[in-house]
């Protein structure tokens, strides 16, 4: 939800509707929201060359997605195209809580620990 939301990209669901839950079907609700809020943007890959799979993406709407591929929690650490405005607190778009990351003092590079697959979404 978290790529697919943040590069505004098209989005395709092939599950019955009628039969998601409702925690399911929130999350399909808020990746709508996130979709349509970064269509018409050209979202930037951020760590393409670093590792196998970006570990985030920007979208110039305002978000930064940032997830960990990896089966093992990891620290994941990601230069920005360019500083934010923002010097947090960053709200997780998709829980509401709090992201615990860490900021330099350029406000172009971030750095958090994420869980195994795990992601967040941010505003900036």
């Amino acid at each position: 939800a978290s790529i697919m939301g943040v590069s505004g990209g098209m989005l395709l669901v092939s599950d019955d509707l009628t039969k998601l839950e409702l925690e399911r079907l929130t999350l399909l609700k808020k990746t709508f929201q996130l979709n349509s809020d970064c269509e018409g943007h050209t979202p930037i890959p951020l760590g393409i060359f670093e590792e196998d799979f970006p570990q985030g993406m920007f979208n110039p709407a305002g978000y930064v997605g940032i997830w960990n591929v990896k089966d093992v929690p990891s620290k994941i650490s990601i230069q920005l195209p360019k500083p934010i405005r923002s010097k947090g607190p960053f709200m997780d778009y998709w829980t509401g809580t709090m992201i615990d990351c860490e900021l330099s003092q350029k406000k172009d590079h971030i750095s958090l620990e994420l869980p195994a697959f795990g992601s967040v979404v941010f505003s900036v």
